[in-house]
């Protein structure tokens, strides 16, 4: 199994619209294109501005397959938040992703 941590810090204007809004819209049009989301999960200690999710895949295979559908998907390229990306600039500072790999007795 591959897990896929992502974790974004927003600008603090863009936090609450994220959570209520852009994320679960986000995640309808990922799981289209066989994504399995964990999330989101907001920092309760720490940094209010911070937001983290889990993608899951069977494979790396899985993992890129996914990712080439949803990258060329014009209904993706078209949502809100990519729009307002484009015309605005980032909505969030940093995006830090990690890739692990389960580790299973065989």
């Amino acid at each position: 199994m591959i897990y896929e941590y992502r974790v974004y810090t927003f600008k603090t204007s863009e936090v609450r619209r994220m959570l209520s809004d852009g994320f679960p819209k986000f995640f309808r049009q990922a799981e289209r294109h066989g994504f399995r989301t964990i999330g989101p999960l907001k920092t309760v200690f720490g940094s209010e501005n911070q937001v983290s999710y889990f993608w899951l895949w069977e494979s790396l295979d899985d993992r890129k397959e996914a990712f080439e559908s949803f990258q060329s998907d014009p209904e993706v390229q078209g949502s809100d938040w990519v729009q307002r990306e484009q015309l605005e600039g980032p909505l969030r500072y940093s995006c830090v992703s990690k890739i692990m790999e389960t580790l299973q007795d065989e």
